[in-house]
């Protein structure tokens, strides 16, 4: 009865949780669980995932990334806010922050994974960048104009003192001319 409680709540949690979660075998890595959320990220139904191998739907969008990770997850057993990608199964990229656990899972050993897509944080940082980029050059292009005109209204201004000091000579000429 506690067990069966156990799993209701498990059952409950996941499966109203927001976020991807997916449940894979560790022996082959074949899913045992995804979440509605998981279903509606990466466009598979549950019955097409379960019992099929993440290589098997073309998930990853590159293989030694899971090689890593994998790696990383059996020496730690567990990954914590991991930037990966992924595809859909429409074929769409999606950059996800994926944190993993080592749980038993149907009395199997097995790795939870949820996933945060980073899609468009990432679309946007990239999209800053870009901006501040061309802000920038902005700055520099006006910084340049401006120095030029600085230059110019600085040799004005000497060739405007040139000229009075050459107007004031004339004068001083022409008086002492006069007088």
């Amino acid at each position: 009865e506690a067990l069966q409680r156990s799993e209701q709540r498990f059952h409950k949690i996941t499966a109203s949780n927001p976020l991807p979660v997916a449940v894979n075998r560790l022996s082959d890595g074949r899913y045992l669980y995804v979440n509605e959320a998981w279903c509606r990220t990466f466009g598979w139904q549950a019955e097409q995932a379960i019992g099929q191998t993440s290589h098997a739907l073309n998930f990853w969008l590159d293989r030694a990334e899971l090689a890593t990770l994998m790696g990383e997850f059996r020496r730690e057993g567990r990954l914590y806010n991991h930037e990966m990608s992924a595809k859909t199964a429409s074929g769409q990229v999606l950059g996800l922050l994926l944190n993993a656990e080592s749980i038993e899972f149907d009395g199997q050993a097995a790795l939870l994974a949820i996933m945060l897509d980073q899609t468009e944080r990432k679309h946007i940082e990239q999209e800053v960048r870009s901006l501040n980029a061309a802000l920038e050059q902005r700055v520099l292009e006006r910084t340049a104009e401006l120095s030029a005109a600085l230059d110019m209204l600085k040799r004005s201004q000497d060739e405007l003192v040139h000229s009075e000091k050459l107007a004031s000579l004339g004068s001083l000429v022409a008086g002492v001319a006069h007088e």
